[in-house]
């Protein structure tokens, strides 16, 4: 409401002739950063001793918290806790806890982690609740230089082991909803990284304050002394690479791309690595190894082999199943003949219409349901429980073997399940967590999954898991996700024309790259668990530098994709054309809010602007969702048909359409519908103050005066918005000329979106524009 109301002032005291120099800037200034002031210590810092012997005291803990990190009074708390441990590597903690009473807004929450030893702080979180949005206002130059001050300030002896880890992922997400920028600073020992240990620091980029803070650092870590020295390891990086490779396995299949420009989701056919435990190389040895340290082998984790065609070839009941009929549907899933304890019947309509019943056979020892979707005669969804099993009678191996548990699911699939099973692909195994010792409980189940094909290609994230009891080799589970929500697939890209998967792998192989860490490898599970005294040993291992888990290579073009299909490797890009722009930190903001883009590592600053361009950068900067279902032929009506055709089929459809529901553009806009038509400073200006919610002051009959030297050039119609816009020192023009006619640049437009990004009014988006 501040700013409407600063907008409304500022056109009155343009009318009257008066400078607006008075009018709120938009600078991002210095608010709400705290000054990295030296710590007075209540007690001298000590170093930890194996006795874990409490030397920092409750008051001495408190008192630190406080004047380090400015903890106001008037809080409630704080609410104190020690946490005592004599495991290896562990540390005594005191954890306070400030809030703001009854959480009333504006709340703030103070979170903080001190070593009762030592006196070192160990973590920090602020948590804000506040009703007024605020802007994002650093960059991540200038919060990474914050991030460090909070390192040299809080860990100074820490500072000569640590090193700025590089950070070639995307952190900042559709939206602008993520309000923060992460920094790690790496361990090193002998200036090679320890991985998993550093320090943390997250700074928000609306304020600059210190967000949080966390210390990881294993103290009793022992390294494993290699027998060759780093830098003849580093030379061996080739045969790592090639160790690596050799243990690596794509495999080919659609996937769901969640994209925030369509309101469902788009399919791709993509390569992506074999799910299973993060392999590694030894660098002395250049072995594969598992997680765990053992030796892996590339053949040991089997290949998918397809379901035979089912007994009875499936065939779809010409009616929906009655009651009685879906009953012994789950009746012989389930293996009961009696009627069941309770049922229930469900419809849906999205994604697809569907009918369900619901079946649940429950006894004091246990019980029974099953799902039977009553389109398709098939069971969806089951599940065994006994409250009477005595795990202490269970055997170890299991009376039923995998081989034979892996039959009894398949057999239940062709079974029950014969719409799907001759599209079916049976999955290997994998342990993820391998079972080491004697002592540790018996197996329960065995877990199998089996993919769904299309024309022999499976969907990667949509498949089905059938769990059989070890001992009994009963059907402890089986569940579809989301196959029987959808039920038909649409839109599936031809799989005609992809890379070739030696081709697919090179691409995420240099995607990820290769690094030398100290890793934290045991063939002893009790250390792992920290149950046994003595230190946990690090060895040099070759890792994969970017293990990014959603990456994976789109098999149509090669490129390396997240779920949403963005381009990794253009996401994590550093403009190459913008250091010393003087659009610099708007276009490095929009960037982090996801408003702009970059092309081949490049913005293009002084590249003209197109509608299509404008639409969906407005669009973004106001945090909106991209609207699909909107209605361009009624909107421009039959006399333009041409023109809402010619929207309706551009790639930024949905962006057209978020801005056309809006009110940020309206067909009198774009007669003909071109969504390459170039923008002019003035439209620009025009669908900017629409998108700031200052519409109604755009379209005021009284003429606002304009100093600029052109003045008489800007067209009438957008002659309000202009001058609003240079009373907000939004737009000033160069050598006082307004150019109102020219076609607007990127980073001229760059510096108008991020103040259509910063405005805030009340209300829903949508509502404000019109």
């Amino acid at each position: 409401m501040r700013r409407r109301l600063q907008a409304v002032t500022a056109a009155l005291v343009l009318v009257a002739g008066t400078p607006a120099g008075a009018l709120a800037g938009m600078s991002a200034g210095n608010a709400g950063v705290l000054p990295p002031a030296p710590v007075k210590a209540s007690a001298p810092v000590v170093e930890a001793t194996d006795t874990q012997e409490v030397k920092f005291t409750r008051d001495e803990a408190i008192a630190l918290a406080r004047q380090t990190f400015g903890i106001p009074e008037g809080l409630e708390g704080p609410t104190v806790s020690l946490n005592q441990s004599t495991q290896p590597g562990a540390r005594s903690t005191w954890s306070l806890f400030w809030r703001t009473p009854d959480q009333k807004l504006p709340y703030v929450s103070y979170n903080v982690q001190v070593d009762a030893v030592t006196g070192e702080i160990l973590s920090y979180t602020i948590g804000r609740k506040d009703t007024a949005a605020a802007d994002l206002k650093y960059t991540r130059s200038e919060a990474q230089a914050l991030a460090a001050e909070w390192v040299k300030k809080l860990l100074p002896r820490y500072q000569p082991l640590v090193r700025l880890k590089e950070q070639n992922q995307p952190e900042f997400w559709y939206g602008g909803n993520t309000t923060t920028h992460s920094f790690q600073w790496e361990r090193l020992e002998g200036e090679v990284a320890v991985n998993g240990n550093g320090i943390h620091v997250t700074i928000d980029a609306r304020t600059g304050e210190l967000s949080n803070f966390n210390l990881n650092w294993d103290s009793e870590l022992k390294f494993q002394t290699p027998a060759r020295s780093v830098e003849e390891l580093r030379k061996a990086q080739a045969e790592a690479e090639k160790a690596l490779r050799a243990g690596a396995a794509l495999e080919l299949g659609y996937v769901r791309l969640y994209k925030p420009a369509v309101d469902k989701p788009e399919w791709a056919l993509v390569y992506q690595p074999y799910s299973g435990p993060s392999l590694v190389v030894d660098a002395g040895t250049l072995e594969l190894l598992d997680p765990w340290g053992r030796k892996h082998d590339p053949g040991s984790a089997g290949v998918p082999t397809p379901l035979p065609a089912p007994p009875q070839p499936y065939q779809k009941p010409a009616q929906p199943l009655t009651r009685e009929q879906a009953l012994a549907v789950a009746q012989a899933a389930v293996g009961r003949t009696d009627p069941p304890t309770d049922s229930s019947y469900r419809e849906v309509t999205e994604p697809v219409a569907g009918q369900t019943w619901d079946f649940n056979w429950s006894q004091e020892a246990g019980g029974v349901n099953a799902s039977v979707d009553a389109v398709r005669a098939v069971v969806t969804q089951m599940s065994a429980w006994k409250m009477d099993e005595k795990m202490s009678e269970r055997k170890d191996p299991p009376p039923v073997s995998e081989e034979a548990a892996r039959k009894i699911a398949q057999e239940f699939l062709l079974t029950h399940r014969p719409d799907l099973a001759p599209n079916l692909l049976s999955m290997p195994r994998v342990d993820y967590w391998p079972r080491f010792e004697e002592k540790e409980p018996p197996r329960v189940n065995w877990d199998f999954q089996f993919r769904v094909m299309h024309e022999g290609i499976p969907f990667l994230d949509n498949q089905v898991q059938v769990a059989v009891d070890a001992h009994t080799g009963e059907i402890r589970n089986m569940w579809t996700g989301d196959l029987d929500r959808e039920q038909t697939v649409r839109d599936l890209p031809a799989a005609s024309g992809a890379v070739a998967p030696e081709a697919a792998l090179d691409a995420l192989r240099q995607y990820q790259g290769l690094q030398l860490v100290w890793q934290m490898v045991s063939t002893e599970p009790s250390r792992l668990k920290m149950a046994v005294a003595g230190p946990v040993e690090a060895r040099l291992v070759w890792v994969p530098a970017a293990a990014n888990g959603d990456a994976r290579v789109e098999a149509l073009t090669g490129r390396i994709i997240d779920g949403q299909g963005r381009d990794l490797v253009e996401l994590s890009r550093k403009p190459a054309d913008i250091d010393g722009h003087w659009a610099q930190k708007e276009i490095e903001l929009l960037l982090t809010r996801g408003v702009l883009e970059t092309k081949e590592g490049k913005v293009a600053p002084e590249a003209r602007v197109t509608a299509a361009e404008a639409a969906r950068w407005l669009v973004l900067a106001r945090g909106m969702r991209p609207y699909m279902a909107f209605d361009f032929a009624a909107s421009f009506g039959a006399g333009h048909r041409s023109a809402a055709e010619n929207l309706a089929k551009s790639k930024e459809v949905a962006y057209f359409g978020a801005a056309f529901q809006a009110g940020i553009l309206t067909p009198a806009d774009l007669p003909e519908g071109d969504p390459n038509a170039p923008v002019s400073r003035e439209q620009f200006s025009l669908w900017a103050v629409r998108g700031m919610g200052y519409g109604a002051i755009a379209k005021m009959e009284v003429q606002i005066p304009l100093s600029f030297q052109d003045a008489d050039q800007v067209t009438a119609e957008y002659r309000n918005a202009v001058a609003l816009l240079a009373g907000l020192k939004v737009i000033q023009g160069g050598g006082g000329q307004m150019r109102p006619q020219d076609v607007i640049t990127r980073a001229e437009a760059a510096k108008i979106l991020y103040a259509v990004a910063t405005e805030r009014n009340e209300g829903y988006p949508g509502a404000w524009y019109k």
